[in-house]
């Protein structure tokens, strides 16, 4: 919601190279044993999580845009899917505060900014498959979805897309029964020109203790308290600074936003560790947000951000800024960090369209219908992964090992998985298991990945 000075892209609306903090210590990466599960799938939940900040009614209007592309590989292609689309906001009220409206996670019908336009029939949900459809009378897929996601520009300005993500998921929101389905393909899509300010309701006093404590009540408090940047945590509460290397602040840093380790277990582990599937290989997450770099802050005389009897303050600098000056955006170091942890998919909200980036989601949420092996995560040893799996009971063995004729699994590279950052290296992988021989369609087992510590 914050507009501030900008530190423009040198390109507008560019999408810059992330930085990832690598360890050269091998002590600082762990090794954690993934439960895979590779089948046809006909079932698809897709999640849409759109910020209604006060700066974001263009770039819904954007999204609604390239709605055609990314449902078209949905639409077409074999096998016919059964589709779910939902829409929830980033708006979860502020505790402490009177903030917004306070959406609780729940799926949006029609969206709070539409005029006139009609959502869903009978659910909170879009519902598609061969034994119908919820789509109003008169009315297309399209249309319905551009009325779901024109969500408005009310919404409270502390954006929590990844606690709306969790709470929305998680069956703990009565209204959302029913969208969630156990054997489906599930895609989540951020929106979003801020990061992530998740902060946990019970506990958090982040956003309610007074300036002398946390500083003016503005986005940077979030920043300041969630994010450790080149050793310093908090961040420096007067301008100018930059940085070159920042990650989620953890719990043991001081860090007073929710943890990024909830999420990353909701949407990384099984569902035995604390994960919400069976397999973290149905999950597909995407990100249209600001790029994570450049990273830095400025300041000012800014009365209509720092707050009531604050002449001025610190605030980010926007990590992109397109030629339409409406779309600017800020590093967005929490969202990246969970999606592309994730092997997801990510752009700048500053680019001119998003067409592209929504076909290129369609297509990878298609792919993982058809039991495409990728594997979600950087393998110990790339040239012997240490894998084991089993189809009915029967355990599969890797083919160099394998009988003539006997099902067998193999690793080799394919450009149609997601890129892997090995965390000791930054070597990045595009690993994917291919089963020879009979094929029952069911294979699961386990890879051992590493993950950064």
């Amino acid at each position: 919601m914050r507009v501030g000075l900008a530190l423009l892209c040198l390109l507008a609306g560019c999408d810059l190279e992330r930085t990832v903090g690598l360890s050269s210590d091998p002590t600082k990466t762990s090794e954690q044993d993934r439960a895979l599960r590779f089948a046809r799938r006909d079932t698809v939940d897709l999640l849409l999580v759109l910020d209604d900040s006060g700066s974001m009614a263009p770039k819904q209007r954007q999204l609604q845009t390239a709605i055609p592309e990314l449902v078209a590989p949905l639409l077409t292609g074999s096998p016919v899917l059964d589709l779910h689309i939902g829409v929830v906001t980033t708006d979860l009220g502020a505790p402490g505060l009177t903030c917004g409206s306070n959406r609780g996670a729940k799926l949006q019908r029609v969206g709070a900014g539409s005029v006139g336009c009609l959502g869903p029939t009978g659910q909170s949900f879009l519902a598609i498959s061969t034994s119908g459809t919820n789509v109003p009378l008169g009315h297309d897929v399209v249309e319905t979805i551009a009325c779901m996601t024109q969500v408005g520009d009310k919404g409270c300005g502390f954006e929590m897309p990844l606690e709306a993500a969790y709470r929305a998921l998680n069956g703990g929101v009565l209204e959302n029964f029913g969208f969630l389905r156990d054997d489906a393909i599930l895609a989540v899509l951020f929106l979003t020109d801020e990061d992530d300010c998740s902060v946990d309701d019970a506990t958090s006093d982040l956003l309610s203790s007074s300036t002398a404590l946390y500083g003016p009540l503005t986005s940077y408090r979030c920043t300041r308290f969630g994010t450790y940047c080149d050793g310093q945590f908090p961040l420096p509460a007067n301008p100018v600074a930059s940085f070159a290397s920042c990650r989620p602040a953890k719990r043991e840093d001081g860090g007073r936003l929710s943890d990024l380790a909830k999420y990353q277990a909701f949407f990384g582990n099984d569902n035995l560790h604390g994960g919400l599937k069976a397999s973290p290989a149905d999950i597909v997450l995407a990100a249209v947000r600001a790029p994570p770099q450049p990273f830095g802050t400025e300041g000012g005389e800014k009365p209509d951000v720092c707050g009531q009897g604050v002449a001025s303050c610190t605030v980010l600098s926007h990590s992109c800024v397109a030629l339409d000056p409406t779309f600017t955006g800020d590093p967005a170091v929490r969202v990246d960090a969970l999606v592309s942890g994730q092997g997801g998919i990510t752009r700048s909200i500053c680019e001119g369209t998003y067409a592209p980036f929504a076909n290129d989601l369609g297509t990878r949420i298609r792919t993982a219908t058809t039991g495409v092996g990728c594997i979600p995560g950087a393998v110990v040893d790339p040239g012997a992964p240490q894998c084991t799996f089993s189809s009915g009971g029967v355990d599969i063995p890797p083919c160099s090992t394998a009988a003539n004729g006997e099902e067998c699994w193999r690793v080799q590279g394919s450009d149609d998985c997601p890129e892997q950052l090995d965390p000791r290296s930054g070597a990045l992988q595009r690993l994917q298991i291919v089963f020879n021989g009979t094929k029952h369609g069911d294979e699961q087992g386990t890879c051992k990945i590493l993950t950064p510590t």
